[in-house]
C-alpha cells in the first residue's frame, strides 16, 4: 500500500473513503485488507487486516480446439494439480496445528505460507475468486465445494446466469465494472448493465467494485448504469455502503451512520449514482479531508495559464471568402 499514491486523492474526490486492497499475480495471490484512504503510513490507514484470500483457478474454454489441444489440457491438469496439492498440504498443516493443542509434542514446524492458509482451509474466512464468465463461475463453485472453501465471486460479469445457484449456495458476488461489453457474441447488449438488478432480485449478497485503483473514479457511474437498467436506486446506495461492508464482514465498523462506527462521512450535491454528483465535504475517522487531487490541481494550473505571446498576424493571401467576411 502506497499511502501517498495519487490514486488515493483521486478516489477521495468521488467519495470513496475506504476500500479493499486486492493483491494480484499467480493463482494464490495473497491476502487483502480494508483500509481508510487517509494516513501517513499503511498502519495509519488500516481498518482490518487479513480480510480474505484472493485466488483464481485456470479455466479451460468450453470447446478446446487447435493442434495444441492435448498440450493445453495437460498444462491445465498440471496447474490444477499444483494448486490442489498446496491446498491439501495446508489442510494437513491446519489439522496438525489443531491436534497440537491437545498434544504439543506433535506440533508441526512453523511454515509461514501454510500458517497464512489455516483460516481459509478451515472455512473461517472467505476466499475471493476472480471469475467473470459463466463457465469460470461454475468451475470456481465446484472447486470451492470440493476443497471446503468459503467462496466470494469477484468480477461476475455473467453472474446473472447463475443467480439462483449463487443464492441457493449463499455465495456473495463482488460485481466488477458494469462499463464493459458483454463477453459473448450472442449476449444481450445490456446484460452487463442489468446483472446487478438480476442478482438483487434473486436475493444474492453482492456489492459494487472498481476492480482497480485506476478505475475507482468511475465507481459511482458504474452504479448509476445499473440503476438506469433496472436496479432500485436505494439498493445501489446500499451496495456501495452497508452492503459492501456486510459482505466483507466489517459492518460493525463501516457502512452506515451509527453510534460506535468509524465516522467516514461524505456530503454530496446529488446521489452518488448520478454523474452530476459532486462531493463537497468528506470526513475520515471524523477528520475533515481536503478534496484536491492531481486532476483538480491541473485544472486550476491550466485554467490560469498566461496568455501566449504570438507573433503579429500576417496578411493572408488567397481567394476571396465565400462568406464575405
Amino acid at each position: 500500500i502506497h499511502p501517498h499514491s495519487e490514486h488515493v486523492r483521486i478516489a477521495r474526490t468521488v467519495g470513496i473513503t475506504s476500500q479493499l486492497t486486492k493483491p494480484t499475480g499467480g493463482h494464490i495471490s495473497g491476502q487483502s485488507a480494508v483500509i481508510n484512504l487517509d494516513g501517513w503510513t499503511a498502519d495509519d490507514m488500516l481498518v482490518k487486516e487479513r480480510v480474505a484470500l484472493h485466488m483464481s483457478i485456470p479455466i479451460l474454454p468450453a470447446r478446446l480446439t487447435g493442434d495444441d489441444k492435448k498440450e493445453k489440457l495437460e498444462k491445465h491438469k498440471e496447474t490444477m494439480r499444483e494448486i490442489e496439492d498446496f491446498l491439501d498440504t495446508a489442510k494437513k498443516y491446519a489439522a496438525a496445528k489443531k491436534a497440537a493443542v491437545v498434544d504439543p509434542t506433535i506440533a508441526p514446524d512453523t511454515d509461514l505460507r501454510l500458517e497464512a492458509m489455516v483460516p481459509y482451509v478451515r472455512g473461517e474466512k472467505p476466499v475471493i475468486f476472480s471469475a467473470s464468465s459463466y463457465k469460470a463461475i461454475l468451475d470456481t463453485i465446484d472447486f470451492a465445494e470440493k476443497h471446503g472453501l468459503r467462496p466470494i465471486i469477484s468480477g461476475g460479469a455473467e453472474a446473472w446466469k447463475l443467480a439462483d445457484t449463487l443464492k441457493e449456495k449463499e455465495i456473495p458476488v463482488i460485481l466488477g465494472t458494469a462499463l464493459s461489453y458483454p463477453r459473448g457474441r450472442f449476449e444481450a447488449w445490456d446484460s452487463v448493465y442489468t446483472c446487478a438488478s438480476v442478482l438483487d432480485e434473486a436475493g444474492v449478497s453482492w456489492c459494487f467494485a472498481s476492480e482497480s485503483a485506476a478505475h475507482a473514479y468511475n465507481l459511482g457511474i458504474q452504479a448509476g448504469m445499473a440503476v438506469a437498467h433496472g436496479l432500485d436506486p436505494d439498493r445501489a446506495m446500499y451496495a456501495l455502503t452497508l452492503g459492501a461492508a456486510t459482505l466483507l464482514g466489517i459492518d460493525e465498523d463501516l457502512g452506515s451512520l451509527e453510534e460506535g462506527k468509524i465516522a467516514n462521512v461524505i456530503v454530496t450535491t446529488h446521489p452518488p449514482t448520478q454523474t452530476v454528483s459532486r462531493v463537497t465535504h468528506m470526513f475520515i475517522r471524523g477528520m475533515p479531508i481536503e478534496l484536491t487531487s492531481l486532476h483538480t490541481e491541473n485544472y486550476v494550473k491550466f485554467r490560469d495559464r498566461p496568455e501566449p505571446v504570438l507573433p503579429p498576424e500576417k496578411e493572408l493571401v488567397g481567394p476571396p471568402s465565400f462568406t464575405g467576411k
